[in-house]
Protein backbone atom coordinates (compact mmCIF):
# COMPACT_ATOMS: atom_id res chain seq x y z
CA UNK A 1 0.00 0.00 0.00
CA UNK A 2 1.50 3.27 -1.13
CA UNK A 3 1.24 5.34 2.04
CA UNK A 4 1.82 8.69 -0.09
CA UNK A 5 -0.40 8.22 -2.75
CA UNK A 6 -3.31 7.39 -0.15
CA UNK A 7 -2.34 10.49 2.32
CA UNK A 8 -2.80 12.50 -0.96
CA UNK A 9 -5.96 10.78 -1.71
CA UNK A 10 -7.63 10.89 1.73
CA UNK A 11 -6.34 14.74 2.36
CA UNK A 12 -8.10 15.78 -1.02
CA UNK A 13 -11.18 14.01 -0.37
CA UNK A 14 -11.85 15.26 2.89
CA UNK A 15 -11.31 11.92 4.90
CA UNK A 16 -8.16 13.53 6.61
CA UNK A 17 -9.62 16.79 7.56
CA UNK A 18 -7.07 20.46 8.58
CA UNK A 19 -7.12 20.06 12.47
CA UNK A 20 -5.96 24.15 12.12
CA UNK A 21 -9.67 24.58 13.64
CA UNK A 22 -10.86 23.12 17.23
CA UNK A 23 -13.85 21.47 15.47
CA UNK A 24 -12.20 20.58 11.93
CA UNK A 25 -14.95 19.56 9.19
CA UNK A 26 -17.83 18.35 11.75
CA UNK A 27 -15.63 14.98 12.48
CA UNK A 28 -15.22 16.27 16.41
CA UNK A 29 -18.34 16.67 18.29
CA UNK A 30 -18.54 19.05 21.31
CA UNK A 31 -17.90 15.71 23.33
CA UNK A 32 -15.78 15.75 26.13
CA UNK A 33 -14.01 12.56 24.03
CA UNK A 34 -14.42 13.58 20.60
CA UNK A 35 -12.32 17.51 21.97
CA UNK A 36 -9.78 14.71 23.36
CA UNK A 37 -9.62 12.83 20.21
CA UNK A 38 -8.81 16.00 18.47
CA UNK A 39 -5.98 16.69 20.84
CA UNK A 40 -4.45 13.73 19.94
CA UNK A 41 -5.20 14.29 15.75
CA UNK A 42 -3.06 17.17 15.77
CA UNK A 43 -0.48 15.27 16.95
CA UNK A 44 -0.56 12.81 14.90
CA UNK A 45 -1.62 15.12 11.63
CA UNK A 46 1.27 17.28 12.42
CA UNK A 47 3.27 13.95 12.42
CA UNK A 48 1.92 12.54 9.46
CA UNK A 49 2.52 16.06 7.49
CA UNK A 50 6.11 16.48 8.05
CA UNK A 51 7.16 12.67 7.57
CA UNK A 52 7.35 12.62 4.09
CA UNK A 53 7.17 8.52 3.44
CA UNK A 54 3.64 8.99 5.76
CA UNK A 55 3.99 6.99 8.78
CA UNK A 56 3.84 7.32 11.80
CA UNK A 57 5.58 4.38 14.44
CA UNK A 58 3.86 3.31 16.95
CA UNK A 59 6.93 2.63 19.42
CA UNK A 60 7.85 6.30 19.19
CA UNK A 61 4.49 7.35 20.33
CA UNK A 62 5.92 8.83 23.68
CA UNK A 63 8.47 11.25 22.38
CA UNK A 64 5.69 12.20 19.52
CA UNK A 65 3.99 13.04 22.54
CA UNK A 66 6.88 14.68 24.76
CA UNK A 67 8.18 16.81 21.99
CA UNK A 68 3.88 18.61 21.69
CA UNK A 69 2.94 21.17 24.32
CA UNK A 70 -0.61 21.64 23.22
CA UNK A 71 -2.23 19.63 25.73
CA UNK A 72 -1.95 17.17 28.33
CA UNK A 73 0.81 14.59 28.20
CA UNK A 74 -1.54 12.06 30.16
CA UNK A 75 -4.38 12.52 27.90
CA UNK A 76 -2.36 12.05 24.43
CA UNK A 77 -0.79 8.74 26.15
CA UNK A 78 -4.02 7.26 26.95
CA UNK A 79 -4.06 4.50 23.96
CA UNK A 80 -8.05 4.65 24.64
CA UNK A 81 -7.70 8.39 22.61
CA UNK A 82 -5.90 7.12 19.98
CA UNK A 83 -7.95 4.02 19.71
CA UNK A 84 -10.98 6.66 19.64
CA UNK A 85 -9.67 9.04 16.73
CA UNK A 86 -8.87 5.73 14.53
CA UNK A 87 -12.31 4.85 15.09
CA UNK A 88 -13.90 8.60 14.18
CA UNK A 89 -10.77 8.57 11.37
CA UNK A 90 -10.40 5.13 10.37
CA UNK A 91 -8.30 6.09 7.16
CA UNK A 92 -5.39 6.96 9.33
CA UNK A 93 -4.95 2.99 10.19
CA UNK A 94 -2.82 2.97 6.81
CA UNK A 95 -0.50 4.99 8.15
CA UNK A 96 0.42 3.72 12.23
CA UNK A 97 3.02 1.49 12.24
CA UNK A 98 3.69 -1.09 15.31
CA UNK A 99 -0.04 -1.13 16.53
CA UNK A 100 -3.23 -3.03 16.59
CA UNK A 101 -6.08 -1.16 15.29
CA UNK A 102 -9.31 -1.80 16.39
CA UNK A 103 -10.88 -4.09 14.48
CA UNK A 104 -14.31 -1.85 13.15
CA UNK A 105 -11.96 0.83 12.04
CA UNK A 106 -9.65 -1.53 9.56
CA UNK A 107 -12.89 -2.55 8.34
CA UNK A 108 -13.75 1.25 7.87
CA UNK A 109 -10.62 2.02 6.44
CA UNK A 110 -10.36 -0.85 3.57
CA UNK A 111 -14.35 0.40 2.48
CA UNK A 112 -12.90 3.39 1.96
CA UNK A 113 -10.15 1.84 -1.02
CA UNK A 114 -12.89 -0.60 -2.19
CA UNK A 115 -13.91 0.36 -5.95
CA UNK A 116 -17.70 -1.02 -5.21
CA UNK A 117 -20.13 -0.84 -1.79
CA UNK A 118 -18.61 -3.49 0.64
CA UNK A 119 -21.24 -6.78 -0.23
CA UNK A 120 -20.99 -10.82 -0.08
CA UNK A 121 -19.57 -10.38 -3.73
CA UNK A 122 -16.83 -8.14 -3.01
CA UNK A 123 -15.81 -9.34 1.19
CA UNK A 124 -13.61 -11.60 -0.21
CA UNK A 125 -11.28 -8.97 -1.84
CA UNK A 126 -11.94 -6.85 1.73
CA UNK A 127 -10.89 -9.20 4.18
CA UNK A 128 -7.69 -10.09 1.50
CA UNK A 129 -6.96 -5.67 1.38
CA UNK A 130 -7.32 -5.77 5.47
CA UNK A 131 -4.27 -9.09 5.39
CA UNK A 132 -2.20 -6.51 3.20
CA UNK A 133 -3.29 -3.63 6.00
CA UNK A 134 -2.48 -5.58 9.19
CA UNK A 135 1.22 -6.93 7.01
CA UNK A 136 2.27 -3.39 6.18
CA UNK A 137 1.32 -2.34 9.67
CA UNK A 138 4.42 -4.03 11.02
CA UNK A 139 8.05 -2.97 10.36
CA UNK A 140 9.18 -5.58 12.99
CA UNK A 141 8.40 -8.57 14.19
CA UNK A 142 5.17 -7.71 16.43
CA UNK A 143 5.89 -9.42 20.56
CA UNK A 144 4.11 -12.44 21.30
CA UNK A 145 1.41 -10.21 23.35
CA UNK A 146 0.79 -7.97 20.30
CA UNK A 147 0.97 -11.30 17.92
CA UNK A 148 -1.94 -13.08 20.36
CA UNK A 149 -3.92 -9.21 20.68
CA UNK A 150 -3.41 -9.73 16.20
CA UNK A 151 -5.26 -12.85 16.14
CA UNK A 152 -8.06 -11.48 18.27
CA UNK A 153 -8.41 -8.36 15.88
CA UNK A 154 -8.25 -10.70 12.92
CA UNK A 155 -10.81 -12.42 14.29
CA UNK A 156 -13.08 -9.51 15.09
CA UNK A 157 -12.37 -8.20 11.45
CA UNK A 158 -13.69 -11.38 9.69
CA UNK A 159 -17.08 -10.97 11.93
CA UNK A 160 -17.57 -7.15 10.98
CA UNK A 161 -16.45 -7.99 7.54
CA UNK A 162 -19.89 -10.40 7.05
CA UNK A 163 -21.77 -8.36 9.56
CA UNK A 164 -21.63 -5.44 7.43
CA UNK A 165 -21.50 -7.55 3.82
CA UNK A 166 -24.76 -8.65 4.80
CA UNK A 167 -26.01 -4.92 5.44
CA UNK A 168 -30.46 -5.14 6.39
CA UNK A 169 -30.27 -8.61 6.33
CA UNK A 170 -28.78 -8.43 10.29
CA UNK A 171 -31.76 -6.63 11.50
CA UNK A 172 -31.34 -7.14 15.18
CA UNK A 173 -34.50 -9.01 16.11
CA UNK A 174 -34.79 -12.00 13.35
CA UNK A 175 -30.89 -12.27 12.56
CA UNK A 176 -28.52 -10.94 14.89
CA UNK A 177 -24.97 -10.80 16.24
CA UNK A 178 -24.22 -13.15 19.60
CA UNK A 179 -22.89 -11.13 22.00
CA UNK A 180 -23.78 -12.81 25.26
CA UNK A 181 -20.68 -14.45 26.19
CA UNK A 182 -22.72 -17.39 27.80
CA UNK A 183 -23.87 -18.81 24.42
CA UNK A 184 -21.23 -17.26 22.58
CA UNK A 185 -19.67 -20.45 21.77
CA UNK A 186 -22.66 -21.60 19.86
CA UNK A 187 -21.58 -19.07 16.55
CA UNK A 188 -21.19 -15.54 16.01
CA UNK A 189 -24.71 -14.68 14.59
CA UNK A 190 -28.22 -16.21 15.07
CA UNK A 191 -31.19 -16.98 12.71
CA UNK A 192 -34.65 -17.21 14.66
CA UNK A 193 -35.69 -20.63 12.83
CA UNK A 194 -37.52 -24.05 13.08
CA UNK A 195 -37.12 -26.63 14.51
CA UNK A 196 -33.77 -25.08 15.80
CA UNK A 197 -32.22 -21.31 15.27
CA UNK A 198 -29.94 -21.47 12.82
CA UNK A 199 -26.17 -20.43 13.74
CA UNK A 200 -23.09 -18.69 11.80
CA UNK A 201 -19.74 -19.28 12.74
CA UNK A 202 -17.41 -16.64 11.14
CA UNK A 203 -13.79 -18.39 10.93
CA UNK A 204 -10.73 -16.42 9.47
CA UNK A 205 -7.79 -17.87 6.72
CA UNK A 206 -8.08 -21.64 8.39
CA UNK A 207 -10.30 -23.54 9.77
CA UNK A 208 -8.80 -25.89 11.95
CA UNK A 209 -10.34 -27.98 14.76
CA UNK A 210 -11.88 -24.71 16.36
CA UNK A 211 -15.00 -24.82 13.26
CA UNK A 212 -15.95 -27.97 14.48
CA UNK A 213 -16.31 -26.81 18.27
CA UNK A 214 -19.26 -24.25 17.20
CA UNK A 215 -23.20 -25.27 16.96
CA UNK A 216 -23.21 -28.80 19.99
CA UNK A 217 -25.73 -30.32 17.47
CA UNK A 218 -27.46 -27.09 16.72
CA UNK A 219 -28.16 -26.28 12.64
CA UNK A 220 -25.71 -24.04 12.09
CA UNK A 221 -23.44 -22.97 8.68
CA UNK A 222 -19.93 -21.96 8.92
CA UNK A 223 -18.50 -18.95 7.07
CA UNK A 224 -14.79 -18.23 6.69
CA UNK A 225 -11.76 -16.60 4.47
CA UNK A 226 -10.37 -19.82 4.24
CA UNK A 227 -7.02 -19.81 2.14
CA UNK A 228 -6.33 -23.95 2.34
CA UNK A 229 -8.57 -26.11 0.19
CA UNK A 230 -7.51 -29.33 1.73
CA UNK A 231 -9.14 -28.67 4.98
CA UNK A 232 -11.87 -29.86 3.54
CA UNK A 233 -11.20 -32.61 1.25
CA UNK A 234 -10.99 -35.33 4.36
CA UNK A 235 -14.32 -37.29 4.16
CA UNK A 236 -13.61 -38.39 8.20
CA UNK A 237 -13.59 -34.42 8.94
CA UNK A 238 -16.59 -33.85 6.83
CA UNK A 239 -18.48 -36.58 8.34
CA UNK A 240 -18.03 -34.54 11.30
CA UNK A 241 -19.00 -31.41 10.59
CA UNK A 242 -22.53 -32.99 9.70
CA UNK A 243 -21.99 -34.71 12.27
CA UNK A 244 -21.63 -31.44 14.57
CA UNK A 245 -24.64 -29.90 13.27
CA UNK A 246 -23.55 -27.91 9.93
CA UNK A 247 -25.67 -27.66 7.20
CA UNK A 248 -22.92 -25.56 4.98
CA UNK A 249 -19.56 -23.96 4.68
CA UNK A 250 -19.49 -21.13 2.73
CA UNK A 251 -15.60 -21.19 1.00
CA UNK A 252 -14.36 -17.77 -0.57
CA UNK A 253 -15.19 -17.34 -4.52
CA UNK A 254 -12.71 -14.82 -4.99
CA UNK A 255 -9.08 -14.58 -4.03
CA UNK A 256 -8.19 -14.03 -0.53
CA UNK A 257 -4.05 -14.10 -0.46
CA UNK A 258 -1.20 -13.77 -2.50
CA UNK A 259 -1.01 -17.06 -4.01
CA UNK A 260 -4.64 -17.38 -5.11
CA UNK A 261 -4.58 -13.73 -6.11
CA UNK A 262 -1.41 -14.26 -8.17
CA UNK A 263 -2.89 -17.64 -9.79
CA UNK A 264 -6.25 -16.49 -10.26
CA UNK A 265 -7.92 -19.09 -8.26
CA UNK A 266 -9.89 -19.52 -5.25
CA UNK A 267 -10.61 -21.86 -1.84
CA UNK A 268 -14.38 -22.98 -3.68
CA UNK A 269 -13.29 -23.83 -6.80
CA UNK A 270 -9.95 -25.66 -5.34
CA UNK A 271 -12.51 -27.49 -3.68
CA UNK A 272 -14.86 -28.10 -6.25
CA UNK A 273 -12.10 -29.61 -8.60
CA UNK A 274 -10.80 -32.02 -5.73
CA UNK A 275 -14.57 -33.69 -6.04
CA UNK A 276 -14.79 -33.56 -9.12
CA UNK A 277 -11.46 -35.21 -10.03
CA UNK A 278 -11.49 -39.22 -11.51
CA UNK A 279 -10.03 -40.82 -8.59
CA UNK A 280 -13.32 -38.54 -6.27
CA UNK A 281 -15.93 -39.10 -8.73
CA UNK A 282 -18.34 -36.63 -6.81
CA UNK A 283 -19.72 -33.42 -8.18
CA UNK A 284 -21.15 -32.11 -4.66
CA UNK A 285 -21.24 -32.75 -1.20
CA UNK A 286 -24.74 -33.01 0.14
CA UNK A 287 -25.63 -31.91 4.06
CA UNK A 288 -28.22 -34.08 5.78
CA UNK A 289 -31.22 -32.77 3.72
CA UNK A 290 -29.76 -33.54 0.28
CA UNK A 291 -28.85 -29.72 -0.81
CA UNK A 292 -24.83 -28.72 -1.65
CA UNK A 293 -22.90 -28.34 1.51
CA UNK A 294 -20.08 -26.20 -0.08
CA UNK A 295 -21.27 -23.39 -0.98
CA UNK A 296 -20.40 -19.95 -2.38
CA UNK A 297 -19.90 -16.86 0.15
CA UNK A 298 -21.22 -14.92 -2.44
CA UNK A 299 -24.31 -16.49 -2.67
CA UNK A 300 -24.70 -16.26 1.23
CA UNK A 301 -27.06 -13.34 0.77
CA UNK A 302 -28.93 -14.83 -1.43
CA UNK A 303 -29.48 -17.79 0.52
CA UNK A 304 -30.00 -16.47 3.72
CA UNK A 305 -32.54 -13.87 2.54
CA UNK A 306 -34.93 -16.51 0.74
CA UNK A 307 -34.74 -18.47 3.89
CA UNK A 308 -35.33 -15.33 5.80
CA UNK A 309 -38.43 -14.08 3.72
CA UNK A 310 -40.38 -16.70 5.04
CA UNK A 311 -42.11 -16.12 8.36
CA UNK A 312 -41.05 -17.46 11.39
CA UNK A 313 -43.90 -20.02 12.23
CA UNK A 314 -43.58 -21.85 8.20
CA UNK A 315 -39.14 -20.78 8.56
CA UNK A 316 -37.52 -23.95 8.61
CA UNK A 317 -34.13 -25.28 8.23
CA UNK A 318 -35.27 -28.83 7.10
CA UNK A 319 -34.55 -28.22 3.56
CA UNK A 320 -31.77 -25.53 3.74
Amino acid sequence: MDRQQLWTQFVNSGDLPSPNQPIPNNTFRNKVTHIRYCEVYKVVYSHLSANPLRELNFDNWQSIISSNNQFSIQLLRAKKNLNGLLTLLPCLCFFIENKNCPSNAQVKAIELILQSPLSLVNVSEAKRQTNLLHIAAWSRSPTDKEKQGGVSVLGSISEKLIQTAMGSLVDGTELFKSNNNDIKSYGDFVLMALPNNLWFSVKSAFSRERLLASGYSNDLIGIGFFSDYREFTSPPKIRNFKKAGFLAIYLPDTPVNAEQYQTNTNTYDQVASHYAAPQNSLTTITNINGNPFFRKLSELGTDIAALKSRPIHSRTTIDF
